[in-house]
């Protein structure tokens, strides 16, 4: 359940309260116009007896009801709070997460690029190893399956048979530069540089630091040794150890897969970092997630039915 959800629980919980509260006081009315109409001419004792008895009946459960809901608001109030302190991505992050998505009503799943972009920066800026107010800039690739059928039959047939390379978002307007921001808790949005590869699946998603000149950035070896910690109980996030690997590929035969690579290539230097994601743009990226995470809120295998 998210803010939204929460706030509009308040909102109905405060307005029956009023409700039963204005029932109550409009019964206890009633009841004295009622007794003082059937008992006609009776006596001032059985007037008031009547007109006391009845709204006596009433305001015990009415007032118990109240009661009742305040201790429902009480406990949305508590919901809201924890979901303050709580990061957006369940799939990818802690075992906190992992337990709420476990007990929530609704869970998100990220688009295919800020998993990549997220996976990395997030933990990282909330680890203060990474400034949250730097212009962070996004270089990303993705195989063109991630287009849909129209991309698709574009890259196959026709005059996109012969497309290589495909650069787009050039009015840097993308519908996914929000979503990073916000999950990231960045005060500027990143600058997104997507493109499509003549691939039909896998996806990289590349975030340059020139750490030298970042003001509380600390060193690649700290950054990584962050991000192993942050997903060592994930079956499905690998954070590679290695400096630098010669190469990474994304390949035609590119097999399916679910699961999420993470790089944090450092200078010999140590004053310039790249960070890198790798997944596969319909698995982790799309399917991967929303599977994981129906297996976590049904209380099932966190990885089953996935491919890793």
């Amino acid at each position: 359940m998210d803010e939204m959800n929460i706030a509009a629980t308040k909102f109905r919980l405060v307005l029956t309260g009023f409700a039963v509260v204005g029932f109550s006081v409009v019964a206890s009315l009633l009841a004295t116009h009622v007794s003082f109409q059937i008992s006609g001419k009776s006596d001032y004792r059985t007037t008031m007896m009547v007109a006391f008895i009845i709204p006596m009946l009433v305001a015990p459960p009415s007032y118990g009801f109240v009661a009742f809901l305040s201790w429902k608001l009480k406990k949305a109030n508590e919901r809201l709070d924890k979901l303050a302190h709580l990061d957006p991505l369940t799939a990818l992050h802690n075992r906190r997460s992992f337990v709420d998505a476990a007990t929530a009503r609704l869970v998100s799943n990220p688009g295919c690029y800020p998993t990549g972009f997220l996976a990395l920066v997030a933990p990282l800026v909330k680890a203060g190893l990474i400034p949250d107010d730097w212009p962070y800039t996004v270089n990303a690739v993705s195989g063109y399956s991630g287009g849909g059928k129209a991309l698709i039959e574009r890259f196959e047939a026709g005059e996109g048979a012969d497309i290589g390379f495909r650069s787009y978002g050039l009015d840097l307007d993308h519908k996914h530069v929000p979503e990073m921001q916000r999950h990231a808790g960045l005060a500027l949005a990143p600058i997104f540089s997507p493109a499509v590869v003549k691939a039909f699946r896998g996806m990289m998603v590349e975030i340059p630091l020139p750490i030298a000149v970042m003001p509380g950035s600390d060193s690649p070896e700290e950054m990584r040794s962050a991000l192993a910690d942050h997903y060592a109980a994930s079956p499905v996030v690998k954070v590679h150890a290695e400096m630098a690997p010669s190469e990474l590929l994304i390949l035609n035969t590119q097999e399916p897969t679910d699961r999420l690579d993470l790089y944090v290539m450092g200078s010999p230097r140590g004053d310039q970092v790249r960070l890198i994601a790798m997944l596969d743009n319909l698995g982790k990226g799309a399917s991967g997630a929303a599977v994981q995470n129906l297996n976590i809120m049904a209380g099932l295998d966190e990885v089953a039915g996935l491919r890793l």
